[in-house]
C-alpha cells in the first residue's frame, strides 16, 4: 500500500510547480515594467535640467535705445514729463540801476523806480516788515511774441548779497504773459529787505530758461 502512495506524490505536485513558476515569471514581468516606467518619467526631467530659451516680451534685455531720452524734443510742452538738459545758468554783467539791460534777444528791461513799503506776510515762510518794491518795464524791440510767463525778479542785500523773501503784498503786480513786438509791458513785485542793508542791492531778472538772467546793482536809500 505505501508504495503505491509514493508513485502517486509527483503527480499532484506538478500543478502547484506550475503555479509557481507562473509567479516567479509574472513578478519578474512586471518589475521589468516598472524599471522601464521609471526611466521614462526621469528623462522629462533631465531634459528640463538645461533651461530653455524665453522669448516673452517681459524676459529679453533692455537694449540702450530703450533707455529714456534726455535732450528735448522739438514739440516739447511746459508741464509734461519729458526731461529736459538745463545747463548753468548765465548772467549778464550787472548794470547801474538807472539803465537798461539787455537779453540780447530783442527784449530789453530797465528799473523804473523802486520804493520803500511795509511788506505784508500772507503766505507760509513770509516776512512781514520792511521791504522795497521793485518795477520794471520790458520792452520787446523783436518781431515776435515773446512769452513773459515764467519771469523770476529776485533781489539781493548787503556785502554777502543775502536773497531778499519774495512777498505777495503790497502792490504786486507780475509781468504779463507774453509782450507782444514794438510794444514794451511793467510788473512789480516786493522784496523783505532791512532797512539797514539797503545801500547794495542787485535785482534780478530772468524770463526763460534758455536765456541769460539780467542783473541791476546800486544803492536804493
Amino acid at each position: 500500500m505505501s508504495s503505491k502512495t509514493d508513485a502517486r506524490a509527483p503527480r499532484w505536485l506538478l500543478p502547484l510547480v506550475a503555479a509557481v513558476l507562473v509567479i516567479v515569471v509574472a513578478t519578474t514581468w512586471m518589475a521589468s515594467r516598472d524599471d522601464s516606467g521609471d526611466l521614462s518619467a526621469e528623462r522629462p526631467a533631465t531634459r528640463s535640467a538645461s533651461p530653455s530659451p524665453d522669448t516673452s516680451p517681459q524676459s529679453r534685455p533692455t537694449r540702450p535705445t530703450d533707455s529714456p531720452k534726455t535732450t528735448p524734443s522739438a514739440t516739447f510742452t511746459p508741464g509734461s514729463l519729458e526731461s529736459v538738459k538745463v545747463g548753468p545758468a548765465e548772467f549778464r554783467r550787472p548794470v547801474p540801476l538807472d539803465r537798461s539791460a539787455d537779453f540780447g534777444t530783442g527784449i530789453t528791461v530797465r528799473v523804473v523806480s523802486i520804493e520803500a513799503v511795509k511788506g505784508v506776510a500772507t503766505r507760509p515762510g513770509d516776512i512781514a516788515g520792511p521791504a522795497l518794491r521793485v518795477k520794471l518795464k520790458a520792452a520787446n524791440s523783436s518781431r515776435k511774441r515773446v512769452s513773459l510767463a515764467h519771469t523770476v525778479v529776485d533781489v539781493s542785500y548787503g556785502r554777502k548779497r543775502t536773497p531778499g523773501v519774495g512777498l505777495s503784498r503790497p502792490g504786486v503786480k507780475p509781468f504779463p504773459d507774453a509782450v507782444a513786438p514794438g510794444q514794451a509791458v511793467e510788473g512789480t513785485y516786493v522784496v523783505a529787505v532791512p532797512v539797514e542793508e539797503r545801500d547794495r542791492i542787485q535785482v534780478f531778472m530772468s524770463y526763460s530758461a534758455s536765456e541769460p538772467t539780467v542783473v541791476f546793482e546800486g544803492s536804493a536809500v
